[in-house]
């Protein structure tokens, strides 16, 4: 069974931890300050909007979806870049995502 992410909480967290401010993260997605507090309250949300603030957070909030098998296909280690936590079928996305970059 997959975990379920509140990805709203999860960009939320990340904005703390990067130390942007909501006004400045709405300019970058093209949105009001209103509808970023809105955002942080949703479950799930629109994959268009979830690529402007992958852009705008220079990370690829998608590979939280992944399981731990679609993340071991993509040959990603993490031994050797340090960028994931597999733990008892959870991915443990801020930890990861801090050192996450980008990709297409």
């Amino acid at each position: 069974m997959k975990n379920k992410i509140h990805i709203g909480k999860t960009i939320k967290e990340l904005l703390n931890t990067q130390g942007v401010s909501v006004p400045d993260f709405a300019d970058k997605i093209s949105c009001t300050p209103r509808n970023v507090y809105k955002i942080f309250s949703k479950a799930d949300i629109d994959t268009a909007l979830l690529g402007r603030i992958n852009n705008a957070l220079g990370k690829n909030l998608f590979l939280l979806y992944l399981t731990d098998g679609e993340i071991m296909s993509l040959n990603i280690s993490a031994q050797e870049k340090g960028e994931l936590i597999i733990s008892n079928r959870i991915v443990a996305p801020l930890v990861y995502l801090n050192g996450l970059q980008k990709r297409n």
